[in-house]
């Protein structure tokens, strides 16, 4: 038998559980769930102190925003008034899965922790999101700004490129990454072909994309391309360049132009 109740505004639904009017705080089992202003927390069993805008569940726990566009799963959770903390297990990550214009953003960490408009995720975090995905030791997202850090031997990877940095900050709009910034012995690597690997490093990197497909890199500090081309003879071209400054403008994911910038050196190297 599931019971319902409305506590002030609070729906709350299980098969068991006691609530003290008085102090009002309670608990509750059995497939239980809480829904109120701060949104939605079930799991197996849930306890709260609604005076003091605190609660805990465990077991198969489910925490989802008021917009319903974020939900975070995981085995525990503490809510304390407008934060709230989830953590996963040795077997099974907190997971975060965020919804929008038809794009699905996937998070993972031992510990995923929400805040008004904030999300922080630390130990073991991993993200997906179409073509796109990352790995580091902790991420912060600014939900109202679009804004993401990643730090911790950050990696992120596209289908062709893999890039990486001492810290890496994306502007992810609609989940989609708009902008990448690699800051700190930043490298990008990407392949010609099966064998032929590309190697983009400097100080900082800015990679933009649109729509998913890069089409521009701006490499400052000790910048150090290495490109190979094909021509239409299948004639291979090995090109490096090194120079202070360096962009590269992209058209569908091939190389249109390379400009230097402040002192640049180069060659080119027929392979064949």
């Amino acid at each position: 038998k599931r019971t319902h109740m409305d506590i002030n505004g609070a729906l709350i639904n299980c098969s068991r559980g006691e609530f003290d009017g008085d102090t009002k705080e309670g608990w509750f089992a059995g497939d239980a769930s809480v829904y109120d202003n701060q949104g939605y927390l079930a799991g197996d069993s849930i306890v709260v102190a609604r005076e003091e805008g605190e609660g805990a569940a465990w077991g198969n726990v489910v925490v989802r925003d008021s917009s319903k566009t974020l939900t975070v799963t995981g085995v525990h959770a503490n809510r304390f008034n407008d934060i709230e903390l989830i953590y996963g297990d040795s077997i099974t990550p907190a997971i975060a899965t965020n919804i929008e214009e038809g794009d699905t953003l996937i998070l993972g960490a031992d510990m995923l922790s929400k805040d008004e408009d904030w999300l922080f995720a630390v130990g073991g975090v991993e993200f997906e999101q179409g073509a796109f995905s990352g790995e580091g030791d902790s991420l912060s997202w600014e939900l109202d700004a679009d804004e993401v850090w990643l730090l911790g031997n950050p990696i992120v990877r596209s289908e062709e490129e893999e890039l990486t940095g001492d810290s890496v900050r994306m502007m992810v709009i609609d989940n989609q990454p708009s902008l990448l910034s690699l800051i700190g012995n930043a490298k990008v690597l990407s392949y010609t072909n099966d064998t032929l690997q590309n190697e983009m490093m400097g100080k900082t990197l800015d990679a933009k994309f649109t729509n998913g497909d890069i089409d521009l890199v701006d490499i400052k500090g000790n910048g150090n391309i290495i490109y190979y081309t094909i021509d239409d003879a299948n004639s291979v071209s090995k090109n490096k360049a090194t120079c202070s400054h360096i962009k590269m403008h992209f058209i569908n994911r091939e190389v249109e132009s390379i400009i230097l910038l402040n002192s640049p050196e180069g060659s080119v190297e027929k392979l064949n």
